[in-house]
């Protein structure tokens, strides 16, 4: 998909930022992921897993998170998982944890 931007990805301060990687503009930002212990500590953006077209998979302790990368914008979240931040796979359709 041509609207599909390549993405660097960056962490600032628990908000996770998304630019451009043709050009370096930020595309979007936004607080996805986990809050902090008892919701004061920051928040944890969770760990970019693998990218599947426009989607992208996030994950925190127990936790998946999908992200339109296109905005930032949160598709689904599932949490009480048996899941880290770690490495998954993909063959551009499904993705194994």
């Amino acid at each position: 998909d041509p609207r599909t931007p390549a993405l660097l990805l960056v962490e600032d301060d628990g908000v996770l930022v998304a630019h451009d990687v043709r050009d370096g503009r930020e595309l979007w930002r936004g607080r996805t992921g986990r809050a902090g212990e008892a919701g004061t500590g920051p928040t944890d953006p969770g760990a970019p897993l693998v990218q599947v077209e426009h989607r992208l998979v996030l994950a925190t302790q127990g936790r998946l998170e999908v992200v339109d990368v296109r905005d930032g914008t949160s598709l689904w979240v599932a949490e009480g998982l048996d899941v880290t931040t770690g490495a998954a796979v993909t063959d551009g359709r499904s993705v194994v944890v």
